[in-house]
């Protein structure tokens, strides 16, 4: 388990690629007393979150459950709303576009964070975070 800084830190500064499908589980604390801005740290880190992803299809997005919120698969909408494609490897992705397309998804988990909470500082934790990366066998 990891908070939400340690989330945004590993969106941008660790190799990991994720893609479509991810679901995310994140945990709501009792208390909404915190001593961090989550939302002043991403900016002072010069991050920009992406208008939060619609849904693709018919399905709900975000389910919340008492202190937890399960969110649906996430895809790499760019802040723009285009859609990163493709396959790493020999598919004809980097590891580099792998990385960056991993890096979208998690801010778009994020701007749905935020989106459906209004405040980044109402997530405690992120108990599960599943992704796959769409790559060749080698």
């Amino acid at each position: 388990m990891f908070d939400l800084l340690s989330a945004v830190a590993f969106a941008v500064g660790h190799t990991f690629a994720v893609s479509s499908p991810l679901a995310t589980t994140c945990f709501l604390p009792n208390s909404e007393l915190k001593m961090v801005n989550t939302e002043k740290t991403i900016a002072a880190l010069g991050i920009d979150l992406p208008p939060p992803p619609p849904p693709a299809a018919n399905y709900i997005p975000i389910q919340k459950d008492g202190n937890l919120l399960y969110f649906s698969g996430h895809i790499p909408f760019n802040n723009d709303g285009s859609l990163l494609t493709g396959k790493v490897g020999t598919g004809g992705k980097s590891v580099e576009e792998g990385y960056n397309a991993a890096r979208q998804v998690a801010l778009n988990i994020i701007a749905s964070m935020k989106k459906e909470l209004g405040d980044l500082d109402r997530v405690d934790q992120i108990v599960k975070l599943f992704g796959v990366v769409h790559s060749t066998d080698d």
